[in-house]
This record gives structure tokens, sequence and C-alpha cells, in this order.
């Protein structure tokens, strides 16, 4: 009876794989990305990006429609003095307009709309580089999670062997029926890591496509770069420099401050004298009237029209313009200031983690590696518990889950760096 149940036990076991395996394989196709295509497609791509070009091309429009000139006026005027009863005549007159202002208002207006679409194209600038700066640490983070689902996968084969191993030496009597109950269980433990891992990483892959501007479909993009080293000593002193030189946030705050003053140059010039010259032609019909008659006749005239401006003793607006161009300085010394601060934190962040990678030492997981595997071999002939695999195992997949944790915060201090110094 007993050799009976130990049968039917492992042929439940062995022809049951699907309780002891992994997810199954997607039908996705999937495509190795590297960093560069990556970035590459998310610049060509991204919704976001795309939409906020749009504030660009809007602000060459408003350019292009700045350098129109102003429009002359023509008048027609006809006029009946009572021809038909009182017999007076009529006349046809016909006027042209134009304005002019001392205060060059279209210059100042196409320098307005010049500086605006140069800050449109450094503030487009600067969120690329945020951009690309985001899409390298998701990139990164990806990176990670394969990473760790690869081990957590490998992780699981093993026990997953182990298990059946066990099943064949609990059927010839090797070991009792509870070992190899728990040789199971503890694979099933580690298949249910395995679909958790799974999801983190379908995530991260998930959020690859996104950035790129693509609905989640057939074809999976894998990443296969690496994380990034830096080599050679940093100067804090040169990344502050290079920073202050390259950072789009700082051109755009400079510009901002000269559209400020741009701004109020258009508002002197609108407010500045003007008039408008007039020329008039003017054609009289003879008149039949017996008490006043007159013959047909034309006339000229030319003219000057200038308005009051009494609206300009309000220097309100003057006045706002004038404290808004004073606080666009103090914006400049701020976002020069901010960035200083973000490359020296940076800095400091990367300078720590680059200290840790050089006391985590790939040798912590060969000995771990080492031990694991020795564990094993000891367990396979029966010299050990399944407690110290189990805790060999534990050992192993900690110290490689903390390198690519440590690479991954590597590679971001090394994004945040290059982020501080607009570098891609």
């Amino acid at each position: 009876m007993r050799k009976i149940r130990l049968l039917i036990f492992a042929c439940i076991f062995l022809t049951t794989p699907h309780l002891l395996r992994a997810q199954p394989a997607d039908d996705q196709v999937q495509v190795p990305l590297s960093l560069n295509d990556f970035l590459s497609g998310v610049t060509m791509g991204n919704l976001e990006f795309i939409a906020n070009s749009f504030n660009l091309s809007i602000a060459e429009a408003e350019l292009k429609a700045a350098r129109v000139f102003a429009d002359p006026e023509v008048a027609v005027e006809y006029a009946n003095n009572e021809d038909w009863s009182l017999q007076m005549g009529q006349s046809l007159s016909a006027a042209v307009s134009y304005p002019f202002s001392l205060g060059n208002k279209r210059g100042a207006a196409i320098g307005v709309a010049q500086t605006r679409m140069e800050l449109e194209q450094y503030l487009l600038e600067a969120w690329l580089q945020d951009l690309k700066a985001e899409a390298s640490l998701a990139y990164y983070a990806c990176l990670r999670d394969l990473q760790t689902y690869k081990l957590e996968e490998d992780t699981y084969l093993r026990m997953q062997e182990l298990a059946r191993a066990d099943s064949l030496r609990f059927i010839t009597g090797e070991i009792p029926e509870i070992d190899a109950l728990r040789t199971r269980l503890e694979a099933h433990a580690r298949l249910y890591e395995l679909k958790r891992f799974r999801s983190d990483l379908d995530n991260s892959l998930l959020n690859l496509s996104r950035l790129q501007g693509r609905l989640p479909g057939d074809t999976l993009f894998v990443p296969t770069g690496d994380f990034p080293v830096l080599s050679g000593p940093l100067i804090v002193s040169e990344l502050t420099r290079r920073a202050i030189e390259q950072r789009a946030y700082l051109n755009a705050a400079i510009k901002s401050g000269e559209l400020s003053e741009r701004q109020l140059r258009l508002l002197k010039a609108e407010r500045a004298p003007e008039f408008s010259l007039e020329a008039s032609y003017s054609h009289n019909s003879i008149v039949m009237n017996d008490i006043a008659p007159a013959p047909e006749h034309r006339s000229y005239a030319a003219g000057l029209v200038i308005p009051l401006k009494f609206s300009n003793f309000n220097k309100g607006e003057i006045t706002a313009a004038t404290l808004a161009a004073e606080q666009s300085e103090l914006i400049r010394q701020d976002v020069e200031n901010l960035i200083i601060t973000e490359v020296t934190q940076a800095y400091n962040v990367y300078a720590v983690i680059d200290r840790q990678i050089e006391n985590y030492s790939r040798d912590l997981i060969e000995s771990a590696e080492r031990i694991l595997e020795g564990r094993t071999f000891l367990y396979k002939r029966g010299e050990t518990s399944l407690i110290d695999v189990l805790e060999a195992q534990r050992t192993y997949n900690e110290t490689k889950m903390q390198y690519y944790q440590i690479m991954y915060d590597y590679a971001a201090a090394i994004t945040e760096l290059r982020r501080a110094q607009a570098i891609e």
C-alpha cells in the first residue's frame, strides 16, 4: 500500500509541471532596445513633447503676424443735397488715411514676438532635457527590474529542480515524505515571487512604450544596455561652469528678462505720439437752384489727425512693466543659484554612491554563489539540510539584488549629474 501511495504521489507531481512552471511565454514580439535608440524614440514619438513643440510653432506664427504693416483706411462718401427737390446738386468724395507712430510700434512688436519665440525655443529645449533624463531613469529602472526578474527566475528553476529530484528520492525511499513536500512548497513560493517580479517588469516595459508614444501591442521593447560608468575624477567648479553655460532653464530665464524689457519698450511705443495723414478728393455736380446756382467743381483736401492721449497720464502700466523687468532679473539670479545648488547636490550624491560601489566588489557575489552551489551539492548528497540551502539562496539573492539596486542608484546619480549640466 505504501508503495502504491508513493507511485501515485510521484505521478501527480511529475505530470503536473504547470504548477511549477513560470508564467507562459508571451505572444508579444520582443525587440532589443539600446539606450540611444530609446532616447531617439522618445524624442520622435513622445506625445507630450510633440504637444509642447506646438508652442514654438505658435510663437513663430505670431512673429510672422507682427511683421505686418498697419493698414491704410479708405473712405467713400456720396451726398445728395436735395438735388431732386431743390436742385442743390450731388457730390461724391473719397479719402485715404494712414496712421504713423513716433514710437516705432511695429518694430517693438516684432522685438517682443522674436524674443517670445526664442524663449519658447529654450523652454522646449529645457523640457526635452528633463524628458530625456526621466526617460533614462525609466530605462535604467527597467534594466534593474529585468535583471531582478532573471535572478528570481533562476532561483525558481533551481528550486524546481530540487523539488523534482526530491520527489524521485522520496520514491526510492532516500528521504521522508515531509522533506519532499517541503521542497515542493518552497518551489511554489518561488513561483509566486516570480510572478510578482514579472508584474513589476511588465509595468516597467509598458512605461518604455508609453514614453515613446506607443500603445501596448504586439511589440515589447526590452532594454539591452548596461548601467553607465564614469571614469576619471570630477571637479565641482568645472561641472558648475558647464551647467551655467548649457542649462536651457538659465537661458530661458535670461530670455524671459529680455522679454520683459521688450514688452516695456512696446508699451512705451504704444503710448508714444501718433498721427494719421489724410488726403481726400471730392466731385460736386452742378447746382441748378435759382437762388444759389453753382457750377460743377472738384475739391482736394489734405489733413493731419492727432489723437489726444489723455490716458498716458495714467502710469500704472509703465510701473507694472518696469517692476516685471526687475522681477525677471531676480528670477534669473535665483535660477542661476538653483543650478549651482543642483550641480553640487547631484555631485554629492554621486560621490557617496561611487564610494559605495568601490566597497561593493563582485567578489561578494561570487562568494555567495560558491556558497550556494556548495550547499546545493551537499544537499543533493544528503549531507546538509534544506534550511542551509534556503539560507544560502537567500544570501545570494539579497547580495545580487543589492548590487542591482546600487548600480541603478549609481546610474540615477550619473543621470541627475548630467541633467544638472544639460548633458544628454
